[in-house]
């Protein structure tokens, strides 16, 4: 009976992982023998190597004669090798060469180790279920020991006494090393490298999604795990905020003032302060780079944003406009909803939210309270200045130029302008505004005498001056209003 031929376990990987293990050691034979040519690893080699060799030997006196012989004939050897002045190994590890053959080395450790990882993790995800809890837990516990934390806190305790013997010992250390590395280092060269990239990292982000976009589903995925990242997070604070819920109000308030009280004020103003002067700086420079009445930065704002705008299509951004509007709008109406759809949230929305226009109002008060405490040299010095301040002409052209342009509408265009009083007029309920106006008056004229009284007369008296015969353009309109007043008057009830 025959042999049954043996069943060759290897996969389609084997040959090239060999091939590969073979060209890694010709690399690393190679790389062996131009550092022994070196006569700087020879000397360390010639030190070294008796330790090694009687460490090897121990008390075998066979191995003791070996270790000796090997050793003279190490040194004999290397005394005989012609004496060079020159630093062989700083040559060596500036030859190109040399610098690819290090490439390769670590190009092939690390596929190895990828090749050693996949195939580790491979074997671990055949194993069943509690075998692989089993070897995780022997792997992972212990890194997860107290040894990695003492030695974590011994680091923090020594960093402490530095600090505390001298504070600046760090960064007097690190000084030298940090100055010589800022002198060395060519930033023209690297700000040259980064914009020399653009261009590539664009082509590798645009390469990366024309692979990925093959795979739609992939894609979808991709897209799936945002709102498992979210949902993470929130539930990771949620229990954070579980946690201080749990602590008493008062302990939790001194929580919150201790660390309020350790933010340095001095430095915040100091930063606010420097925030400004870097503003005032711009604005400045501004004026001073720009032609008279025509700073720099808002021409410059004005050229690149009309930049923009030329190659800006404008039905796709006022759509997106448009519809993004709508969506807070649906946002809103959702959140009413959400409130008119719930009892106890629509109690405590009509009974809470006037207390944030309280809140509103009371600020105001307490502004106008204080600027009324003023006395009355300060006051008047203060308010004279913000009312010479304020802007009173250009307020009145804001109102100037809407008038000219309802004007303008309604002498181009008298369909539109009538017709859009027409639509608004008619939208109005007159019957449910003349029974407020009635209520108003009604129901509330005994309040509203006195202030009546306060303003109507005198407003009456005005109205009198103003309709008084004037030469100007309007007293023709006056003429009318004063004709049509005498008729009111004069009509006689039957």
């Amino acid at each position: 009976m025959t042999n049954p031929q043996v069943e060759h376990r290897h996969s389609d990987h084997d040959a090239p992982r060999s091939a590969n293990n073979m060209k890694m050691n010709d690399t690393l034979l190679e790389i062996l023998e131009r550092l022994l040519s070196t006569r700087e690893v020879r000397a360390f080699l010639a030190e070294s190597l008796p330790i090694v060799l009687e460490s090897w030997a121990g008390r075998h006196r066979l191995k003791q004669t070996a270790a000796k012989i090997m050793s003279g004939c190490f040194k004999w050897a290397d005394s005989k090798a012609p004496a060079s002045h020159d630093d062989e190994l700083k040559k060596l590890v500036t030859d190109p060469d040399f610098l690819d053959l290090l490439a390769q080395l670590i190009a092939g450790i690390y596929v190895g180790n990828q090749e050693l990882l996949k195939a580790g993790l491979k074997t671990v995800s055949e194993l069943p279920p509690r075998e692989q809890i089993d070897l995780v837990s022997r792997s992972l516990s212990p890194l997860l020991q107290g040894g990695s934390a003492d030695i974590l806190t011994g680091c923090a305790r020594l960093i402490n006494k530095l600090h505390q013997t001298d504070h600046t010992f760090i960064v007097r250390l690190l000084e030298p090393g940090f100055n010589q590395w800022v002198q060395s280092a060519d930033f023209g060269e690297l700000k040259q490298a980064v914009d020399e990239s653009a261009d590539g990292i664009v082509s590798l982000v645009e390469m990366a999604n024309n692979t990925l976009w093959q795979y739609p589903a992939k894609v979808v995925l991709c897209f799936a795990l945002f709102p498992a990242f979210i949902n993470i997070l929130g539930r990771s604070i949620l229990v954070s905020a579980q946690k201080l819920e749990e602590i008493p109000p008062d302990l939790l308030t001194d929580i919150v003032i201790a660390l309020i009280r350790e933010i340095d004020g001095a430095t915040i103003a100091a930063l606010v302060n420097t925030l400004g002067e870097i503003i005032h700086r711009l604005h400045t420079g501004s004026a001073l780079l720009g032609e008279a009445g025509t700073p720099q930065l808002p021409r410059l704002f004005s050229e690149k944003l009309t930049e923009v705008g030329a190659t800006l299509d404008a039905a796709t951004y006022w759509q997106a406009r448009i519809q993004l509007a709508e969506l807070m709008a649906a946002l809103d109406q959702a959140m009413v909803d959400s409130v008119y759809h719930s009892p106890a949230l629509l109690e405590q929305h009509m009974r809470k939210s006037p207390d944030l226009n309280n809140i509103r109002w009371r600020r105001l008060n307490y502004k106008l309270t204080c600027a009324e405490s003023l006395d009355d040299d300060e006051f008047i010095r203060l308010w004279s200045q913000r009312l010479a301040a304020t802007d009173a002409q250009g307020a009145a052209e804001v109102c100037n130029n809407f008038l000219y342009l309802a004007n303008r509408l309604a002498e181009q265009n008298p369909a539109a302008w009538t017709g859009f009083i027409s639509r608004f007029t008619h939208a109005l309920d007159s019957d449910a505004l003349a029974q407020t106006a009635s209520r108003f008056f009604e129901d509330g004229q005994g309040d509203l005498l006195p202030p009546a009284r306060a303003v109507i007369p005198n407003l009456l008296t005005w109205i009198c001056r103003v309709l008084e015969p004037a030469d100007d353009g309007f007293d023709e309109d006056a003429a009318r209003a004063r004709q049509a007043l005498r008729k009111l008057l004069n009509t006689v009830e039957v």
